[in-house]
């Protein structure tokens, strides 16, 4: 090969390398917002009850649900071991996959209304309860393959952590919203505050994306819930919001 085709050569694997970065749906920063907040908690001696990893994106332009449904199909051949089944429920279509791994599962939904041109979302997501070891590794070393296989272009992505304190706290739910936000790093935009229950939105610079909720930009969310005397107090944690009931 002559010097200047290699460099041709070259110059065209460099080119296509960084076009797929540039076009890669999720973005690796925000991936890691899930493990940001597992690491702060379980630091704090919080015990992970719930966790989830939501990626969302609009598709298509489909002129009816048949369209929709060709889409879908295309989807379960890529991901033929998957247990699938689809529904149609309260003016919506769904096809839904779930691929049980050690200790959570893959979820892969598409969704579409039934009445006029279709609109149509695809949901992956990942979800567990106690957060493991395998789960870490499957995030860092598969999640983005995986994405690259179901998105075309920029996918929403939403962590969420559930969990409760080891031990009953003894301190009120204002400190403990304050104290969870100095380990977020986060400023406090708007809060909800009542006896047995804090929502508080903020914002943080050690997480990826923000969302404008009203006039302030937000990228955190946190609810804590205290079942009274001698209860439990569980909090959520979710960027850019929560997306894990509460």
């Amino acid at each position: 090969m002559k010097k200047g085709q290699m460099v041709l050569a070259v110059f065209f694997v460099v080119f296509m390398f960084l076009l797929k970065l540039w076009n890669f749906p999720v973005n690796a920063k925000n991936e890691t917002d899930l493990l940001k907040i597992v690491a702060l908690l379980q630091n704090e001696k919080i015990n992970i009850t719930e966790w989830s990893l939501y990626a969302r994106e609009r598709v298509g332009h489909f002129e009816n649900l048949d369209e929709v449904k060709k889409y879908g199909h295309a989807l379960k051949k890529k991901f033929p071991h998957w247990q699938w089944e689809t529904e149609t429920v309260a003016g919506r279509w769904e096809l839904k996959g779930i691929h049980p791994k050690d200790g959570f599962e893959e979820v892969i939904k598409v969704l579409a209304n039934l009445e006029g041109a279709p609109h149509a979302y695809v949901v992956y997501e990942l979800r567990g309860q106690a957060f493991t070891e395998e789960s870490e590794r499957f995030i860092k070393e598969q999640w983005n393959a995986v994405a690259f296989d179901i998105f075309r272009g920029n996918a929403s992505i939403f962590s969420c952590v559930k969990g409760e304190w080891n031990d009953n706290i003894e301190t009120t739910l204002p400190k403990s919203a304050e104290r969870l936000l100095a380990l977020l790093q986060a400023e406090k935009k708007d809060s909800i505050e009542e006896k047995h229950f804090i929502s508080t939105s903020a914002y943080s610079p050690i997480f990826a994306d923000s969302i404008h909720h009203g006039e302030q930009e937000i990228n955190v969310q946190i609810g804590i819930r205290s079942g009274g005397l001698g209860a439990k107090t569980t909090l959520v944690v979710g960027t850019p919001i929560i997306t894990i009931e509460y």
